[in-house]
């Protein structure tokens, strides 16, 4: 089921005939409609609500009995005696098979001015709004024409609302429908997440049998166990004592229940500061952290320059240690000229040409031969002085290519170790480079946070207020169960006395049925809520990870019908719950649950009836990420699309980007809105996401 087009006509800031149309792609199923605060995104989604259910819901901007819903310039330009009309058309593609139903809704009501003044813009319903349906077949029209809601003479009254809300069942509406902005101010959802989880059991009946017997609400003023009990007629003084004794105790108790509540505006009033207060200190809390970061920062920075310093010195200490390298290039030209020195000359290594003149000199052969000239001794000498060193420089040279073969060897090692010390030295330069730039962000951002003082001490005072209240209802709530107690042991006297009259006895009766249906109704009631709140609790967890991208923190209903924040493991203890939530954790678990509780409604319904028309439903979605990090709402949003067959979202255009949702909507489906200050009214257009 997809939304195809909405047409909006003089509805609040739209003047004349504004029309959206939206994505019914399977894979760009994303329409998203941009705009600044102000500029109108809300009145379109509550376009969509009146165009529904003939309503629009309390806002920032807008109380729902104060809502006026025909444009302020229209009504500017009306007559005494002209009426002015708001109209909103919904069409709606529904695919069974290869059918294509479609649905074109249309609500229309005009108003007329109630006063001649020009200054004066009160207006008045001329008569209530009008619901029409025209429907098609794969583009062909049905032969019923336009259905009328309430003026068909074939069908019964509130036949065409009666199809939207099964299309679009209104008590889930606030979750297909999300205000981002409604659920972040609605901090304690008790009542509505009990409504729902109640719609998905379809415990609806019960809980109004509940009522109905004993518990009481706003229809349901007297119940049938107060008429009956108040129908008791009493015979003797005794049972007169008793009434007085036990009204006596019900006026106490009406007392203590008014402290209660009291009690309980104070713990709300004391809330709300506290939430207010902590969000400041929580916005703020950056500061603190920016101090450690800053500490942390300067002790790196300190830690890699000593580092650095180290490198420079061993560098230093490589190039003086190491004086081959001076006569690295030369050796390739020694080793060539070498290569041209007859090595393999007959010099005996270690004797020179000065061994044999010495040797000459003296007469005498090392061997004891005398040396004279002529005689072949002598002769071998001389002939031998000719081929050593430094007539011959072969042994010489061959030390020397031993050498050269030696220092090539050490010069590779130690380029080798020049270049890792002076990538060390780099490294640790690039590190301290960032750390310094972080250091200097840092220090401006710390430069610029405010005294919290102030505010510390409202928010613990804050907290110390709803600690005092909560303690004084506690105490009531105590009296009150106690006098409760009490009554029941004096009803109990009471009952055994009036028993005894037999004009009381069917009244008895009566009250003992009312007992045990309502005694059945809770055990019915408990019995359906643990597992399902179980099974909730699962889809909760499985889609906070996948939104969060979080192993370290979980969320979880509880039995206060309330969504709690925990984290798994914190200074050694595990499930550590997180009270102080800032504004954009509120929005984004509100989120998941609204997710989950679709999930869930979807895999009832297709467990009981082979099928589900939830979460084949549309996402309609006011302002979801404004409170929330570029990192949060980029996860979220990309999930989107995964959870719902269609998308509309309406969003600021920071969202827009951080969100990157462009990459599932198609150009065609990109809308901006634009404001017209001076005459105070919003027109639709689209612009591709582009700004």
């Amino acid at each position: 089921m997809k939304f195809k087009q909405i047409t909006i006509v003089n509805f609040m800031r739209y003047k004349g005939e504004n029309i959206l149309r939206f994505s019914t792609d399977d894979k760009m199923n994303v329409t998203a409609i941009l705009g600044n605060n102000t500029f109108g995104k809300t009145t379109i989604a509550q376009a969509f609500r009146w165009g529904l259910y003939g309503e629009v819901i309390t806002t920032n901007y807008a109380k729902k009995e104060k809502a006026v819903l025909l444009n302020n310039e229209i009504i500017a330009e009306l007559g005494i005696n002209t009426p002015g009309e708001v109209r909103v058309e919904i069409t709606v593609s529904d695919h069974v098979g290869e059918i294509e139903h479609e649905y074109k809704f249309i609500r229309r009501q005009s108003f007329k001015k109630t006063s001649p003044n020009p200054n004066n813009y009160d207006i008045a319903p001329i008569s209530k709004a009008r619901l029409t349906v025209q429907i098609s077949k794969n583009g062909v029209p049905a032969e019923d024409g336009v259905i009328d809601n309430d003026y068909d003479g074939k069908r019964p009254a509130g036949y065409v609302q009666d199809i939207i809300n099964n299309m679009f069942p209104e008590k889930l509406s606030n979750y297909f429908f999300f205000d981002g902005e409604r659920w972040n101010e609605s901090k304690n959802k008790t009542d509505e997440v009990k409504r729902s989880i109640n719609t998905i059991l379809g415990v609806s009946s019960i809980l109004k049998i509940k009522e109905h017997l004993k518990d009481g609400n706003r229809d349901y003023k007297t119940t049938v166990y107060k008429r009956l009990n108040s129908s008791i007629k009493g015979s003797s003084t005794e049972s007169q004592e008793l009434k007085s004794r036990i009204s006596d105790y019900e006026s106490r108790i009406a007392k203590l229940e008014k402290d209660k509540e009291n009690y309980i505006q104070d713990i709300k009033a004391a809330e709300d500061d506290r939430d207010i207060f902590g969000e400041i200190l929580e916005n703020n809390h950056t500061a603190e952290e920016d101090q450690n970061e800053l500490k942390r920062l300067e002790s790196r920075i300190e830690s890699n320059t000593r580092h650095m310093e180290n490198c420079y010195r061993d560098f230093i200490k490589l190039f003086s240690s190491c004086d081959k390298l001076l006569v690295s290039e030369l050796i390739p030209s020694i080793e060539r000229v070498l290569k041209q020195i007859d090595l393999e000359g007959k010099d005996i290594p270690g004797v020179t040409s000065d061994t044999i003149d010495w040797l000459i000199d003296s007469g005498k052969c090392l061997c004891g031969e005398e040396l004279i000239p002529g005689q072949s001794h002598y002769e071998a000498l001389m002939k031998l002085r000719e081929e050593v060193y430094p007539n011959k420089i072969g042994g010489p040279a061959k030390l020397l290519r031993s050498r050269l073969d030696e220092w090539a060897n050490q010069t590779a090692i130690f380029v080798e170790d020049i270049h890792d010390k002076a990538k060390e030295y780099e490294d640790f330069r690039e590190e301290i480079q960032r750390d310094l730039r972080k250091r200097d962000k840092l220090e401006e951002r710390i430069d610029r946070s405010q005294n919290l003082q102030e505010v510390r001490k409202k928010y613990n005072k804050a907290k110390q207020n709803i600690a005092d209240a909560s303690r004084k209802k506690g105490e009531v709530e105590g009296k009150i169960i106690s006098y409760q107690t009490n009554i029941i042991g004096l009803s109990g006297q009471l009952k055994q006395l009036e028993q005894q009259d037999k004009i009381n006895k069917p009244i008895y009766r009566a009250l003992e049925y009312v007992n045990e249906l309502y005694a059945i109704a809770v055990k019915d009631v408990e019995k359906l809520e643990r597992p399902t709140i179980r099974e909730l609790n699962a889809i909760i967890a499985e889609n906070f990870e996948k939104m969060f991208n979080s192993k370290d923190k979980y969320a979880c209903l509880e039995d206060d019908y309330k969504i709690h924040m925990y984290y798994r493991s914190v200074g050694g203890f595990s499930d550590y719950e997180e009270t102080n939530l800032s504004n954009g954790e509120l929005i984004a678990i509100n989120f998941v649950y609204i997710v989950s509780i679709l999930e869930l409604a979807k895999m009832r319904q297709e467990r009981e009836h082979g099928t589900s028309r939830i979460l084949k439903l549309p996402l309609v979605l006011d302002a979801p990420f404004s409170n929330l990090s570029n990192e949060n709402t980029h996860l979220i949003a990309n999930k989107l699309p995964e959870f719902a067959e269609q998308v509309i979202i309406f969003m600021l255009d920071k969202d827009w980007e951080a969100s990157g949702l462009r990459h599932y909507t198609l150009p065609d489906y990109c809308y901006r809105i634009s404001r017209d200050f001076a005459e105070n009214s919003s027109t639709i257009a689209p612009n591709g996401g582009e700004f």
